[in-house]
């Protein structure tokens, strides 16, 4: 934020209350879609059940921790994946 200000702050929680419903949206839809419609195999849905059963037993500051490693890493991913085609042709790399 260039200029730290009332107005700025609030667009920032608004910005960020929109890109928070926006993934509550798309998550519901993603599991509601592979929950009643055939995209599924029975193995697969079986395996993502019990992938999913076992991460909910962790502790709420263990989840937080992960979830900072788990966007850390996307975001190095999406940094990082464009760095190959930015680069200069005449460059001694």
């Amino acid at each position: 934020m260039a200029e730290p200000s009332g107005e700025n702050v609030r667009s920032l929680a608004r910005m960020w209350g929109m890109v928070f419903l926006a993934n509550m949206a798309g998550t519901l839809f993603a599991a509601l879609f592979c929950t009643f419609t055939p995209v599924l195999t029975p193995e697969l849905r079986a395996g993502m059940i019990d992938i999913s059963s076992q991460i909910m037993h962790v502790g709420w500051l263990e989840a937080v921790f992960r979830a900072i490693g788990a966007g850390f890493l996307i975001a190095a991913m999406v940094w990082l994946i464009p760095a190959p085609s930015r680069r200069n042709s005449t460059s001694s790399w």
